[in-house]
């Protein structure tokens, strides 16, 4: 082949990888319950937990490609990173998504779909640092 129909063919596998990819992460944030940035992970280990790590490295890894090349980078590595049961993955996912335009374009998506908005990670952490001092009043001792 000549080197314009390499490029061309790369060309296609970018762009068709680009379309898959969005497709799979547009997917999955609908598919999230609301409290997923939220809700405490689940404990022991199944089959579908195991193959819904695997896909989420899968994804981060796709993620981290794209975040060089055009495509939906960062929304790859979010959903992968919600997808992987790894201890630090709702940290990180929480960071990314604590910036109020990340959380609009993901929530956008949601409702584009009829799914209801993820929480507000921020939200919720000061709602639980609160939490435990709301029975005192402001003058009691």
């Amino acid at each position: 082949m000549s080197r314009t129909a390499d490029v061309l063919v790369w060309m296609a596998c970018g762009v068709g990888l680009t379309i898959a990819a969005w497709l799979v992460a547009e997917r999955t944030l609908v598919r999230l319950p609301a409290t997923a940035l939220t809700a405490p992970a689940p404990v022991g280990w199944g089959a579908r937990r195991l193959g819904r790590s695997l896909l989420g490295i899968v994804l981060v890894a796709v993620g981290i490609v794209f975040l060089f090349t055009p495509g939906p980078g960062v929304a790859l590595v979010v959903v992968g990173l919600l997808l992987c049961d790894l201890p630090a993955n709702g940290r990180v996912a929480r960071w990314l998504l604590r910036h109020p335009s990340a959380l609009r374009r993901v929530n956008t998506i949601r409702a584009r779909h009829g799914a209801p908005p993820l929480e507000d990670p921020r939200s919720a952490s000061q709602d639980q640092v609160s939490a435990p001092c709301s029975h005192r009043s402001v003058g009691s001792r």
